[in-house]
């Protein structure tokens, strides 16, 4: 599907001949959800394009609505051909346009792509449409979000999320060791070298109701956690945490994780999440973008406090 020419005029960003786009049949919000579960469009090392390569810079974010009433997604990119050399760098943009149905388009950033020679042209058109086919499949595929409509990840990602059990207690204290010290750091606040067997029963034993956990299992080894605690003297908020095993980190196995114990915990009658975050822990901000929820922040002595509504 194309826009109106009189649409693409209005694009500062080039001219309208060098805007690319592609037509999904899917609604919006499975959309949304597809770009917020997998937090980056592309993986790091971007996707390959045969003779080049696109590179997603950051995090697809809401962008001003293109026409009244139609929200969209914003992110940018670079082209680059085979020997890495910046071909373009691209704003990509992902809209709604009609029911069931969204956009994806294509415009370099380049305010005058008119002068460019014919060979960086041609380069340009080969790798811009590689990458509009590529952005295409992704969001025709269902189990691109990384969790199912349940919130569990795809089956065939041999994730799976289950509650935890007491017998977890080798589970968590193997998660623990393979964690880096960052990891640990910013799950427990503190530089910690080892944990305690008191500590490890303290959190595998919980009573499914004022404290809870999440496990999210490979082969049925524990690669990721997330809990709750439900604050005795307001037993509508909770604190929350989650971990993931450092190699499992961008796999949505965190959103899929939290967005489940979310439903438990609404279930009982838990109306907010809290948390502690260090400063310098910017994936917990991309994890709470991930999720449909209303978040606030606030600074308190050089860490982050975190109010979530469910």
């Amino acid at each position: 599907m194309v826009l109106k020419q009189a649409v693409l005029n209005e694009q500062p960003l080039g001219g309208s001949s060098f805007v690319l786009e592609r037509r999904v049949n899917r609604s919006a919000h499975l959309v949304a959800k597809t770009l917020r579960d997998r937090s980056m469009v592309a993986p790091t090392n971007g996707f390959e394009l045969g003779e080049g390569t696109l590179i997603i810079e950051e995090m697809p974010r809401t962008s001003p609505k293109t026409l009244r009433g139609l929200e969209s997604w914003r992110t940018t990119a670079r082209l680059l051909s085979d020997r890495g050399r910046l071909v373009s760098r691209l704003d990509i943009e992902v809209g709604a346009w009609a029911p069931g149905s969204v956009f994806i388009q294509l415009r370099p950033l380049d305010h005058s792509p008119q002068r460019w020679g014919p060979r960086r042209t041609r380069r340009y058109f080969a790798l811009a449409h590689a990458g509009a086919d590529r952005l295409e499949r992704l969001l025709r595929e269902t189990s691109s979000a990384g969790a199912t409509p349940s919130g569990h990840p795809d089956e065939r990602s041999g994730v799976t999320i289950r509650p935890i059990e007491p017998d977890d207690v080798e589970e968590l204290r193997s998660l623990f060791s393979r964690l880096s010290p960052e990891s640990r750091y910013f799950r427990f606040l503190a530089p910690l070298s080892k944990v305690d067997e008191t500590c490890l029963h303290y959190l595998a034993e919980v009573d499914h109701q004022n404290r809870d956990a999440l496990v999210a299992t490979v082969d049925e080894q524990v690669v990721a956690v997330a809990r709750y605690d439900r604050d005795r003297a307001d037993p509508h908020n909770a604190e929350v945490a989650v971990v993931v095993e450092d190699a499992w980190h961008r796999h949505g196995i965190a959103t899929a994780l939290l967005r489940s114990l979310s439903g438990v915990a609404t279930q009982r009658g838990v109306e907010h999440f809290t948390a502690i975050v260090a400063a310098d822990n910017r994936a917990v901000a991309r994890l709470v973008r991930s999720l449909p929820v209303r978040a606030s922040w606030s600074w308190d002595h050089g860490q982050r406090d975190l109010a979530i509504d469910l």
